[in-house]
């Protein structure tokens, strides 16, 4: 009679905290980022969700709620936001940095006025703008041709 080899495990024994914590993760059904997005304020969401160009009511979502597609325009907004995020990081955003300049004193500062924000391009407005892109890369002007004369010349 012959008897099977023992099976080694090769992975390393998990502790039980973690095991209890990978747990309690699954009973809630969340993962770290959609808790991160969970703990972010209102105003830091909807920042993120009009630079993603997504509607107003975004900003109340969880981020299970969005579906694949948005959820990767939030991560790549994100993901290009991040360089000007960290440069201004730190000491940058002091108001005594941030105000400090080298400007003679004798100099008039000009007030700025904020841009307002870009408004959100609906499906059917990037559809046309797409179909009418590609008429003009196919040379079609999207227009009725203008009726040519006859050409009498021989």
């Amino acid at each position: 009679m012959c008897h099977p080899a023992p099976v080694i495990e090769l992975v390393q024994p998990t502790s039980a905290a973690e095991q209890a914590l990978a747990e309690i993760r699954a009973m809630f059904g969340r993962n770290t980022t959609a808790y991160r997005w969970s703990r972010l304020p209102v105003k830091t969401k909807d920042l993120i969700c009009r630079a993603a160009r997504l509607p107003d009511e975004a900003r109340w979502l969880e981020l299970d709620a969005f579906e694949i597609e948005q959820q990767e325009v939030i991560r790549l907004t994100l993901r290009d936001l991040m360089p000007a995020l960290q440069v201004f990081s730190g000491t940058a955003l002091d108001r005594r940095v941030w105000y400090r300049t080298n400007r003679p004193s004798h100099t008039q500062r000009t007030p700025v006025t904020p841009a307002a924000p870009p408004e959100p391009v609906s499906r059917d407005d990037q559809l046309a703008s797409r179909k009418a892109l590609m008429r003009k890369i196919n040379g079609q002007s999207g227009q009725s041709p203008e009726p040519q004369a006859p050409n009498d010349e021989v």
